[in-house]
């Protein structure tokens, strides 16, 4: 809330996501919304709910940028246990644990051909690639971190049989 309104100068009023469906929003007519999905709901429930709560069809809505959450990677099955073995013996002090991901992954975009997507990245930031940014211009990790990386996927496809 408070970077959102250094940044923008305008004020912001966070809600938790839990409570956004069950409240009467209390909206200026040029208000913009920001919706961190949760579990099971998607944009278009969410657009809906904005549309009732409002009940003027003559007010505008309109997404700026939209996508539904990824679906809920099941951590009881073959692939979660070969990521967890592969991880485990480059990693053998992490505890691997399911968790979610704030913000869309391309991971999405594979649902539709298998049962479960995990998302996981074995290239470890180091404290100067963090320093720089994760992403954006002369975004980068050390070539020590991305040959790690890639035994990790080396070790995970040995593990899947592939």
């Amino acid at each position: 809330q408070y970077i959102l309104e250094d940044l923008t100068e305008v004020p912001v009023r966070v809600e938790l996501a839990s409570e956004f469906r069950y409240r009467k929003l209390l909206l200026s007519e040029h208000a913009l919304v920001i919706v961190i999905s949760q579990s099971g709901e998607t944009a278009d429930s969410l657009m809906e709910h904005c549309r009732r709560v409002i009940g003027d069809e003559q007010v505008e809505l309109r997404f700026l940028q939209a996508n539904d959450p990824s679906a809920t990677a099941r951590s009881d099955g073959f692939g979660y246990r070969a990521l967890t073995e592969a991880l485990g013996e480059f990693f053998p002090e992490v505890t691997f644990v399911p968790a979610m991901t704030a913000g869309a992954t391309d991971a999405r975009r594979y649902e539709c051909i298998c049962d479960t997507c995990l998302r996981c990245s074995p290239f470890v930031a180091e404290s100067e690639d963090i320093r720089r940014g994760v992403h954006g211009t002369d975004e980068r990790i050390s070539v020590r971190s991305y040959l790690q990386g890639i035994r990790v996927l080396i070790r995970l496809m040995e593990i899947a049989n592939l």
